[in-house]
C-alpha cells in the first residue's frame, strides 16, 4: 500500500510537471508565431526577389551549363522555402492544436482511469487470483499436456529463453511471442540459414522429453522436425547463399529501390495535405508498396540483421493499413501457423457474414450472389478496421485496463466473442509475451491517432464537400482493396482447402500446399506483391526476404515436385482473381436449402 500511495505522488508530481511545461511551452509559441510569421515574410520578398534575378540571369546568359546551375539552384531554394514554411508556420500551428488537444484530452483521460480503478477494485483480485493461478501452466499441446508458462516447448522439450531474450539474434519479440507455447513449427520455419541455434537450445534445457504420448503427438502435428523435405529445402537455401549467414535479408538494390519509393510516399502525403489530387490518388498505391516490401518484410524479422531496424520497418504500415501490435500476433502467428484452418487463421475472419472456407458457418440464408456481396464491402473496408479499430480494442484500451487494473471491463470480454481475431486466446498471448510495454503502447497510440486524424484533417482542410470525402476515404478503401486481393487471392482457393491439406502431418508441406502461386519468378510481380505473388515459398521460409523470391522459387518448387507437394499456378493475378471469385461464390450456394416439397 505505502508502494503504491508513493507511486501516486509521483505521477501527480509528473502531471503537474507536464501541465506547467505545456502552459510554458504555450506562452512561448504564442509569442514566437507571430514574430516568426513576420520574419519569414519579409524572408520571402527577398527570395522573390532574388529568384527574379536569377531569372533574368537565366535568361541573358547563352551557357547551357550556366543556365541548368541556375535552375537547380532556384529548385533547391523552392524546396527550402517551402521546408520553412511548414515547419515554422505551419508547424507552430499543428503544435498548438496537438496541445490543446492535450489540455483537453487529459482531464477526460485521467477522469476515465479514475472510473476504471473504482469500478473494477472487485475484479481486480479475482484477475489477480487467477493470474497467479495461470503461472502454473500455459496453452495446453496437442497430446493435452500444458506447456509451464514462461517456458518454450520446442521438439517436446521444454527451455527457458529468458536468460538468452536479449542476445537472440532476431532480437526479444520473436521469442516474447511464443513463449508459453509448442513453438516447434515457428522455431523450424525461421532457422533457416545455420544450425547453431540447436546448440544454443542445450544450454538453456529444463527437461528431457515430455512423456512418449506427447513426442508422438507432437510429431504429428510438428513433424517438420524429421521431415526429409524440410531437410532438401534448408540445404538448397544454404547452397544458395554460399554459407553467407546474412545474405538472405533484403537485397541491396531492393533497399535503394524502397528508399526512393520511401521518398515518393513521404511527398505523396506532402501533396495531400496541400490538396493534391494526383498525390492522393497515387497515395495508397505507394503506401502498398512500403507495406508489402517494408513492412511485412520486417514483420517477419526479413529485412535485416538488427532487430531494431525491422521493428522500424513494421511502423511503414501505418497509417493505411495496421499497427505492428496486433499484426504480429494475428498474421506472423495466427495466420502463418494455422494458414486456412477456420479456428485459428484471422485471414478467415476478416468480416464476420463473408464465408471464406467450407467449414465457417454462416447465415442459413447465404447465397452465391450474397457471398460476393459481403466479399465485396470486406475487401473495401478490411484495412480500415485494421488500423482504426483493432490497435484500440485489441491492444491499447485492454492493454492499458490491464495495465491499471489488472483486468479487462466485462463490456470489453465481450466483444471479443469466438473470432480468432478477439478471442481471449489472443489477448493472453499479448499479456504472457510481454508485448504490453510502455514504449509499445506509446508507439501504437502515435500510430493509431495518425489513422484516425486522416478524415478529420480532411474535413477541416476542405470543408464538409466531396473532397473531403474523397480525400479521407479513398486512401483506406483503395489500401484496403489492394490488401484483400493479394493476400486473399493465393488462399481462398478450392485446391488449397481441401481436407488433404488441412490433414497434412508435415507442417512446412502444408504451407507450401495453402497457397496458389501466380507470376512466380517475375521479378516485376515480386515488386508490386512485396512476394506475395509467391506464397507458398513465404509460408515455407518467411525469415527470407521477398526480394530473393524470384531467384529462389524454381529450386523452391523443384523440391516440391521431388516430395509430392507441388504449389497450385495460376499465370497471373487476374487469373487467380477470377478462380477466387468463382470459388467465393460457390461457397456462398453451398448454403441453398432444398426447396420443401409440398
Amino acid at each position: 500500500a505505502q508502494a503504491r500511495l508513493a507511486q501516486g505522488g509521483v505521477r501527480r508530481c509528473q502531471l503537474l510537471t507536464s501541465v506547467i511545461i505545456t502552459t510554458l511551452i504555450m506562452s512561448m509559441l504564442g509569442n514566437i508565431s507571430p514574430n516568426c510569421t513576420a520574419s519569414l515574410t519579409e524572408w520571402n520578398m527577398s527570395f522573390t526577389e532574388w529568384n527574379m534575378s536569377l531569372t533574368a540571369t537565366q535568361g541573358s546568359t547563352s551557357s547551357p551549363a550556366t543556365a541548368a546551375a541556375v535552375s537547380l539552384t532556384q529548385v533547391i531554394m523552392q524546396m527550402v522555402a517551402t521546408g520553412i514554411d511548414y515547419v515554422f508556420v505551419k508547424g507552430a500551428v499543428v503544435m498548438l492544436m496537438i496541445i490543446w488537444a492535450l489540455v483537453v484530452v487529459m482531464p477526460i483521460f485521467l477522469l476515465a482511469k479514475w472510473l476504471l480503478r473504482w469500478r473494477l477494485q472487485g475484479p481486480r483480485e479475482k484477475a489477480e487470483a487467477e493470474a497467479e493461478g495461470s503461472k502454473k501452466g500455459g496453452e495446453p499441446t496437442a497430446g493435452g499436456h500444458l506447456v509451464p508458462a514462461g517456458l518454450w516447448r520446442i521438439h517436446g522439450h521444454d527451455y527457458d529463453l529468458t536468460p538468452f531474450a536479449q542476445a537472440h539474434p532476431g532480437g526479444e519479440l520473436p521469442l516474447r511471442l511464443s513463449r508459453g507455447t509448442d513453438c516447434t513449427d515457428l522455431f523450424e520455419s525461421y532457422h533457416v540459414m545455420r544450425d547453431m541455434h540447436k546448440h544454443v537450445l542445450s544450454k538453456y534445457t529444463v527437461s528431457g522429453k515430455i512423456c512418449a504420448s506427447t513426442e508422438a503427438t507432437s510429431d504429428q502435428v510438428n513433424s517438420s522436425s524429421v521431415s526429409a523435405f524440410r531437410t532438401e529445402l534448408h540445404r538448397v537455401v544454404r547452397e544458395h547463399f554460399h554459407g553467407r549467414p546474412f545474405a538472405h535479408k533484403a537485397k541491396f538494390g531492393h533497399t535503394t529501390l524502397m528508399c526512393i519509393v520511401l521518398m515518393a510516399y513521404a511527398a505523396a502525403w506532402v501533396g495531400w495535405l496541400q490538396g493534391s489530387y494526383l498525390a492522393a490518388l497515387a497515395l495508397p498505391f505507394l503506401g502498398w508498396l512500403m507495406m508489402a516490401n517494408v513492412a511485412h518484410d520486417g514483420s517477419h524479422f526479413a529485412v535485416s540483421r538488427h532487430p531494431w531496424v525491422n521493428q522500424l520497418c513494421v511502423y511503414a504500415s501505418s497509417p493505411l493499413f495496421y499497427t505492428d501490435a496486433t499484426w504480429v500476433v494475428q498474421h506472423v502467428v495466427s495466420h502463418h501457423l494455422d494458414t486456412n484452418c477456420p479456428q485459428g487463421d484471422v485471414d478467415l475472419h476478416h468480416h464476420g457474414q463473408v464465408r471464406w472456407h467450407p467449414a465457417l458457418a454462416r447465415n442459413g440464408r447465404l447465397t452465391g450472389a450474397r457471398n460476393l456481396l459481403w466479399h465485396a464491402t470486406a475487401f473495401l473496408g478490411s484495412t480500415m478496421v485494421m488500423a482504426l479499430v483493432q490497435p484500440a480494442s485489441v491492444f491499447l484500451v485492454p492493454g492499458l485496463c490491464e495495465r491499471w487494473t489488472g483486468s479487462v471491463p466485462v463490456a470489453l470480454e465481450k466483444l471479443w466473442g469466438s473470432n480468432p481475431i478477439m478471442d481471449g486466446a489472443m489477448r493472453a498471448r499479448i499479456r504472457e509475451g510481454g508485448l504490453v510495454t510502455g514504449p509499445r503502447l506509446l508507439a501504437n497510440a502515435l500510430l493509431w491517432g495518425w489513422a484516425a486524424s486522416v478524415h478529420p484533417y480532411a474535413v477541416w482542410a476542405h470543408g464538409f464537400t466531396a473532397k473531403a470525402m474523397f480525400f479521407g476515404l479513398y486512401p483506406f478503401l483503395m489500401s484496403s482493396v489492394m490488401f484483400m486481393v493479394v493476400t486473399q487471392v493465393s488462399h481462398v482457393q478450392p485446391e488449397t482447402q481441401t481436407p488433404e491439406v488441412l490433414e497434412n502431418e508435415d507442417f512446412l508441406q502444408r504451407q507450401a500446399l495453402s497457397s496458389l502461386d501466380y507470376g512466380a519468378g517475375s521479378v516485376l510481380w515480386g515488386f508490386l506483391t512485396g512476394g506475395l505473388n509467391t506464397q507458398s515459398l513465404h509460408h515455407v521460409m518467411p525469415s527470407v526476404h521477398s526480394s530473393h523470391y524470384p531467384d529462389l522459387y524454381p529450386k523452391f518448387h523443384a523440391v516440391c515436385e521431388r516430395h509430392g507437394c507441388v504449389p497450385t499456378q495460376a499465370p497471373h493475378l487476374g487469373a487467380a482473381l477470377t478462380r477466387h471469385l468463382r470459388y467465393v461464390y460457390a461457397l456462398g450456394e453451398l448454403y441453398r436449402l432444398p426447396t420443401p416439397e409440398m
